[in-house]
């Protein structure tokens, strides 16, 4: 499995999304992780439908509904293409498992994916829609439409990941998300990496503390010895003195023997 790299702010709200859905499985029903329904949850669909055909890999057709909506349908369009490719990225790390929402898939190669609630398809190969009445009538219009003929290579991934899919988060990216969206590989390399500039502070402090403390020892040993030495020159010179002295009689200490011989 490859490694998933660091998700943008955008990326891991979504993935936050996607967990969110999990841990409260519960109260979803299976429909709420239908891709296309994950998507109307975190991007604005502002254009009606998509279309493609799963022989013609390079052509995706968007329909939007005036012009001054071209700028908002093109860049929904690309956001639903990150979408797309983050769902790649999330399944090739195995964070996530896609199945079919159908049992049978369908035979024909044309693709539809458009907003059901404001707009209905006619007919099933039909690429004309007509927009719902606000209020609860059932009455439909009939919309003049635009299209964008977008040549990217992105059917096989909307293929995988959008038409009919299921998109279900694995514990992994429950972990994922509990640890500040950080994989285990981030989490042991952060680790190591902490251990690591542990150690280098600690042998910066060694190496410092063994330049600066020996300096200070042999300062102290050095003023030891200056003051030993000048006591023993003085205790030295002391005894020197002391020896060289010669005493200087009074006269009236000397005492004058005389020989027997002379007497």
């Amino acid at each position: 499995m490859a490694e998933l790299r660091t998700l943008l702010l955008e990326e891991q709200e979504i993935v936050k999304k996607l967990v969110n859905l999990r841990q409260n499985i519960s109260e979803n029903h299976l429909s709420d992780f239908h891709s296309a329904k994950i998507l109307e949850q975190i991007i604005d669909i502002n254009f009606v439908s998509l279309v493609w055909d799963k022989e013609e890999k390079e052509s995706v057709k968007v329909y939007y509904v005036s012009d001054d909506n071209k700028g908002e349908a093109q860049r929904t369009f690309f956001k639903i293409c990150d979408y797309l490719f983050l769902l790649e990225e999330l399944d090739k790390a195995g964070y996530i498992t896609v199945q079919d929402a159908k049992s049978t898939p369908r035979k024909d190669n044309k693709r539809y994916v458009y907003n059901r609630t404001k707009y209905k398809q006619i007919e099933e190969d039909s690429e004309i829609f007509f927009r719902k009445a606000d209020d609860e009538s059932g009455v439909l219009y009939l919309e003049n439409m635009n299209c964008i003929i977008y040549n990217v290579g992105i059917v096989d991934q909307l293929e995988r990941y959008l038409n009919d899919k299921l998109i279900y988060p694995k514990a992994s990216l429950v972990d994922y998300v509990s640890n500040s969206c950080k994989t285990i590989e981030r989490r042991r390399y952060d680790k190591q990496s902490k251990q690591q500039m542990t150690t280098l502070i600690f042998s910066i402090v060694a190496i410092v503390i063994s330049i600066v403390v020996p300096t200070q020892c042999s300062t102290k040993i050095e003023s030891d010895d200056l003051r030993k030495i000048a006591n023993d020159y003085t205790e030295r010179e002391s005894i020197t003195e002391s020896e060289n002295f010669i005493p200087i009689l009074d006269s009236t200490d000397i005492v004058t023997t005389s020989s027997p011989s002379n007497q």
